[in-house]
């Protein structure tokens, strides 16, 4: 649906996407994920016509659209700010496009009306932008970029503006109105969660290039550079030497002067039997009750590590010997080979 062939963007000297290939499959949730500046905005303005690459090709739908301008691309695009016309009603929001294409007034009449009523907001078709909540807001945008009929939907960091309990509600109403429409999706965002939640497919940008791309539990459970898993969930690390005092002289010597890293939800209290695990002596440093699940900070060897417990467990007494388990396969030794 989308493809991206050897994308180069540049701004005077300075290289912000190098070589960049990429291709989102129709109907397919495609987020490009990064921390500021990695250039995955840039990419997303590219896709709309906004910015034009200093060399390669945009296609869409089969049809090279590298040179032709955001209003014939036949996208939608929700913007961070949602770049709803603040003088007008959501109706006639929803409609601005519809008139700028010269449909009858029963034309825009049906269509706005049916996408409202779609999206959930129709009961506010004649109130004003301020008048509605952030959440009602943005679904106005998704509204505005669906009445067009464009089957591919370019979302720019859409939920930053959003509370903590509103995020939760309104990614679950994109990835619904995505999969309702058959919509293919390419969706920017810092923030980990979201990608992991929302996607079918994530691409990691570190400084203009793509460093893993995969589906969320690929990226997540077998993140292929250290950069990534640091980036994606929360990394605890145990040491080599920590390993060879435990007896573990293969994985030390893998390790080398390196650290290894394991997940917080990897380690098990209690000993585990067979040759998949690691059985590790732990100190208890603190506990930390989070309702339904208890984050440990434990000291093995010469690391202190994180472990996250679920389910009802008494807080251990500080200080005390908790045994501790963790399978071989979760643990990460980068540049080891």
């Amino acid at each position: 649906m989308i493809e991206l062939d050897n994308i180069t963007i540049k701004y005077g000297s300075a290289t912000v996407i190098d070589g960049l290939s990429l291709t989102v499959e129709k109907g397919e949730f495609f987020t490009l994920l990064g921390s500021s500046g990695c250039g995955k905005t840039t990419l997303l303005r590219a896709i709309a016509g906004f910015i034009k690459p200093s060399s390669g090709r945009i296609v869409v739908d089969g049809e090279d659209v590298t040179s032709t301008g955001p209003e014939d691309r036949d996208v939608g695009i929700v913007f961070q700010n949602y770049a709803l016309f603040p003088h007008m009603t959501v109706f006639e929001n929803v409609a601005f496009g519809l008139r700028v294409a010269r449909k009858s007034k029963a034309e825009i009449a049906q269509e706005v009306n049916d996408t409202l009523n779609r999206v959930g907001v129709f009961e506010h078709a004649q109130k004003k932008p301020s008048e509605l909540s952030g959440g009602q807001q943005q679904r106005v945008a998704i509204a505005r970029a669906l009445v067009l009929g464009a089957q591919v939907i370019l979302l720019d960091e859409p939920l930053s503006n959003l509370d903590a309990k509103m995020r939760e509600t309104m990614r679950s109403e994109i990835r619904n109105l995505q999969q309702k429409f058959g919509l293919t999706a390419v969706y920017v965002t810092h923030d980990q969660q979201e990608a992991l939640v929302l996607s079918d497919k994530i691409a990691v940008l570190v400084g203009g290039e793509i460093e893993q791309l995969g589906t969320p539990r690929e990226i997540y459970h077998q993140p292929a550079t250290e950069n990534i898993f640091r980036f994606i969930g929360e990394a605890t690390m145990l040491s080599a030497a920590t390993l060879g005092d435990l007896g573990e002289a293969d994985l030390a010597a893998q390790a080398g002067t390196r650290q290894c890293f394991a997940r917080p939800e990897d380690f098990v209290i209690g000993e585990k039997t067979g040759p998949e695990w690691l059985n590790l002596n732990a100190e208890v440093v603190s506990s930390e009750f989070r309702g339904n699940s208890m984050r440990l900070t434990l000291k093995i060897g010469d690391s202190t590590v994180l472990c996250d417990t679920v389910g009802r467990y008494q807080d251990p007494e500080v200080g005390s010997a908790q045994p501790v388990s963790l399978r071989r396969e979760h643990l990460r030794i980068y540049g080891a080979g």
